[in-house]
């Protein structure tokens, strides 16, 4: 009796399990941009609608790039 619990206990387990990791993320359509204009030399793969800031700060420079969903 406990055995037949626990193997369908384990089977339910094993078909969430399945059908939770098979869920697409949404696609973002990400460009490709030149941080040269900030001073660094990286191209990084965001949004077309982010915001980049930078602030040099005399020893280092801060580079901020938001966007919207929590893009940070």
């Amino acid at each position: 009796m406990i055995q037949a619990k626990l193997l369908k206990s384990l089977l339910l387990v094993a078909i969430v399990t399945f059908i939770m990791c098979g869920e697409a993320e949404p696609e973002m359509n990400l460009t490709p941009r030149d941080l040269l204009e900030y001073g660094v030399p990286i191209t990084v793969d965001v949004p077309d609608s982010v915001k980049i800031k930078a602030m040099d700060w005399g020893i280092q420079k801060d580079i901020s790039i938001k966007g919207k969903n929590w893009y940070d």
